[in-house]
């Protein structure tokens, strides 16, 4: 019995293994659209969105996540201009910088906000917010490394 659930428990490793990995044993390649297609259904289903809602919403959202993208590109950039040889001068002024574009990143998800309203009610921009938190906070569980005890 003992060999039995062994051999069991071995077969269904095996399997989810291989699963995880294609053909040649490395992981499956990341999908930029698939990730895009599995956003949007999890956040339509979470915020209740109705197929009119999401048609009009979802340019939009990624038109927002486009221009925050672009400010963040700008500050990974910045974070690279600092080294050991910086001056205070330097850190003040990247530190600055970064500051700026934090809050321009915040303008432009407040302008969003309004734009949203056009075609969702604040009730469900509210619910869109805390269902793309829970998307990215059940990405970040199923990619993080998981600890030993």
């Amino acid at each position: 019995m003992k060999r039995l659930t062994f051999l069991l428990i071995a077969l269904i490793t095996a399997i989810s293994i291989s699963a995880q990995h294609n053909g040649n044993g490395a992981r499956p390649r990341f999908s930029p659209e698939q990730f895009k297609k599995e956003m949007e259904n999890f956040i339509a289903r979470e915020a209740e969105l109705s197929e009119q809602e999401q048609q009009k919403f979802f340019p939009m959202m990624h038109e927002m996540f486009d221009k925050q993208r672009e400010l963040n590109d700008k500050k990974r950039e910045l974070m690279k201009k600092c080294n050991e040889r910086s001056s205070e001068n330097d850190y003040a002024y990247v530190l600055d910088q970064i500051t700026s574009l934090e809050i321009k990143n915040k303008e432009i998800e407040k302008e969003y906000y309004q734009k949203f309203h056009k075609a969702l009610s604040y009730k469900k921009i509210y619910n869109v917010r805390r269902s793309l938190s829970k998307f990215n906070s059940e990405l970040i569980k199923k990619f993080a490394p998981r600890r030993r005890k």
